[in-house]
């Protein structure tokens, strides 16, 4: 590619479209150029209007009374608040662009803020200039999509040896399902002890019907079989398998509908299918009411609460009459106003 000062290119970064212009073919070294974004890409991607940069730029002319001609090269545009100076290249338009009438219209020249140079202007921008609250939410937005990518890459490079594209495209649809989604989903456990229920339980459940086994059975296989080179054909790798059980945490909470095992049951059912699992060939559920795991029904902890209420039993003669643990007492009698030990 022919690279020269004002040269447009168009280009993809996570699946946005930009136009870059080239400011200087060769800044850091052979065909390596500094590249800035025009006024009206810094418009529709970070939200400051044509408008608002152009009154920033004719303020600072006026305060600074500097001879500018448009044959100049650079003008300095001065944030109102933070008095912060950046650059204004004013570049000749391309040739297919003076032909299609495009620079006439702009009068034949691009008017470009170098690229980390913008990403710093959001910033002061953010920080100290009198803009509206949509505005504000928009740079912010922005610069989270525009920044977070990078620490990512670093890191994934650092624990895998590369940073592949199948990687950027992932983390490009979970930093875009953040910035769009409202309200903020609750994390799996905080969405089951909202609903009075025990997470240990659920988590259990979601293990037992995903690969026959409960959370600790199978961490104990996890670690066992881990570097064996001989793996049982129904094996389940360790990645595989959290990755299924976060998808049924993430799920549960979008289509809880009153019941939560039918939630469970039904992200339980698209994860076997979405991540290619075996049916278990068994599944014991009284190792989800034994031990650690057991649960207690509603009508029990009604009972416990009214035991604990009445003040004759401590939370360890209730635990003990219960097959429970003292904090699962505690945790069920927490509302409870009676101050009891």
């Amino acid at each position: 590619m022919e690279l020269h000062m004002g040269k447009r290119i168009e280009m993809k970064y996570k699946g946005e479209l930009f136009e870059v212009v080239i400011i200087n073919p060769h800044a850091f070294g052979s065909n390596k150029p500094s590249i800035g974004l025009g006024y009206r890409m810094q418009e529709r991607r970070a939200g400051i209007t044509h408008a608002t940069l152009r009154n920033w730029l004719k303020m600072t002319r006026e305060e600074n009374c500097d001879d500018f001609h448009e044959t100049d090269t650079v003008q300095y545009l001065e944030l109102p608040q933070s008095k912060k100076q950046f650059a204004v290249y004013h570049l000749p338009f391309d040739e297919a662009d003076q032909k299609s009438g495009r620079g006439n219209l702009l009068n034949d020249y691009y008017k470009v803020i170098e690229a980390s140079d913008f990403i710093d202007l959001c910033f002061n921008a953010l920080a100290f200039e009198k803009l509206s609250p949509l505005t504000k939410n928009k740079i912010a937005d922005f610069l989270r999509w525009f920044t977070i990518e990078g620490f990512y890459a670093q890191a994934y490079a650092f624990i895998k040896g590369a940073y592949e594209a199948a990687d950027s495209d992932a983390l490009h649809k979970w930093l875009i399902s953040r910035l769009t989604q409202t309200p903020e989903r609750k994390p799996y456990a905080k969405f089951i002890v909202d609903l009075h229920q025990n997470p240990a339980f659920w988590t259990n459940y979601t293990y037992l019907y995903l690969f026959g086994k409960i959370a600790a059975e199978m961490r104990i296989e996890w670690k066992t079989i881990k570097g064996a080179e001989q793996i049982a054909r129904n094996h389940i790798p360790e990645a595989v398998g959290l990755e299924a059980v976060g998808f049924v945490e993430r799920q549960v909470p979008e289509i809880y509908m009153e019941k939560l095992k039918e939630a469970h049951d039904t992200a339980i059912c698209i994860a076997r299918h979405k991540f290619k699992l075996p049916i278990p060939d068994s599944i014991d559920e009284e190792k989800l009411y034994s031990g650690a795991t057991q649960k207690l029904t509603p009508t029990q902890i009604s009972e416990i609460q009214e035991l604990y209420q009445d003040g004759y039993y401590t939370q360890v003669e209730i635990a003990e009459a219960y097959g429970v643990t003292p904090k699962t007492v505690a945790y069920h009698c927490r509302l409870l106003k009676k101050d009891r030990p």
